[in-house]
């Protein structure tokens, strides 16, 4: 009797520590602790030490990062400051409920259509916020090319445009990558895809962002920004990006030289490595396809739940190992072709 294949999960799921992290984490309460003031309220744009040690990484002034839990708290900040709101598509659709619970009218938009509607006569009030995410678009990998940049730069300057880095860490190497703008553009991102979900801590990044911090409601206490702080201090990134980073990449390029071979089709957009791709299927709905794939014991996300405007499946390579990539680009490879 053949051995049934282990299930692969394709969904998506948390983001693991390493020992190592966790023992910082350790070191880190028993240090913060110490501190007389660590149950003081934390100041409304984050604890300085915090946002000196991000500006390190981020390459930003410390004076223009806001501490936040996360992009949706973020987006929350954002969206209350601004007349309308045009997000992007496909997406995670955490930002858009967010966005729309105060805009109801929000807008969504492929990056194509986003550049068309900010040259239109409707946006000519002024006071827009332009939602995208770069790198490494969730869920399809999408990052912005050069020439999108040159209509960033182009955009009125009455409106916001708003970049979700969450996924920088899984973008190009720095020698490939598109030079940062300071400009107008605000960057708002976490370290969610790094330590999980729970992770508890974000940032609003760019010139103005110190006027949001009196919109901001909540924020993370002193004691878990401190925290955080010293584990970045003490190499907590380098930590995750080994871990997490590193093995996820190594996972799609085995699935998508895998997918290449079973198809003659490179799903790779641009050529990149992204951590999840949105792949087009030949089934009415993209829930249909990933139903007969759960059947086969191999999980994906639907494209539906991510906006995508076409019947589609989203594949995530965070915690699964190469040899699962291939088994699962295998199987949804043949598929993808019609086969059984």
């Amino acid at each position: 009797m053949t051995r049934a294949a282990l299930p692969v999960d394709l969904s998506g799921p948390q983001a693991s520590w390493p020992g190592a992290a966790l023992r910082l984490w350790r070191d880190a309460t028993e240090h913060v602790l110490a501190q007389p003031d660590v149950w003081h309220p934390a100041p409304i744009q984050g604890e300085r030490c915090l946002r000196v040690t991000l500006g390190a990484i981020l390459h930003e002034d410390p004076d223009q990062i806001l501490i936040t839990s996360g992009v949706r708290a973020a987006a929350s900040v954002i969206a209350r400051g601004a007349r309308a709101v045009l997000h992007e598509r496909p997406s995670f659709t955490g930002t858009v409920a967010v966005l729309r619970s105060v805009h109801p009218d929000l807008e969504i938009l492929s990056w194509a259509d986003l550049l068309a509607k900010s040259r239109s006569a409707d946006a000519a009030a002024g006071g827009t916020v332009i939602w995208l995410t770069t790198p490494c678009r969730n869920p399809d990998g999408a990052t912005l090319a050069r020439d999108v940049w040159e209509w960033i730069d182009a955009v009125d300057p009455a409106d916001q445009v708003v970049l979700n880095e969450v996924y920088r860490w899984f973008g190009l190497a720095p020698e490939r990558q598109v030079p940062e703008r300071q400009g107008r553009v605000w960057r708002t991102g976490s370290l969610s895809k790094l330590a999980g979900g729970g992770a508890g801590l974000g940032w609003i990044r760019g010139r103005g962002v110190e006027n949001l911090a009196e919109r901001q409601h909540s924020r993370p206490s002193r004691c878990w920004q401190r925290c955080w702080c010293y584990l970045l201090e003490h190499g907590a990134i380098e930590l995750f990006v080994d871990h997490t980073v590193r093995p996820a990449v190594a996972a799609s390029r085995a699935f998508t030289t895998e997918l290449r071979r079973v198809t003659g089709i490179d799903h790779r957009p641009g050529g990149r490595l992204p951590p999840f791709l949105l792949l087009p299927v030949p089934t009415a709905t993209g829930r249909e396809f990933a139903d007969r794939l759960r059947a086969e014991g191999i999980h994906v996300g639907s494209g539906e739940d991510f906006l995508a405007p076409t019947p589609s499946i989203r594949v995530c390579f965070v915690n699964v190992s190469e040899a699962a990539a291939r088994h699962a680009a295998r199987r949804i490879g043949v598929r993808l072709a019609g086969g059984p």
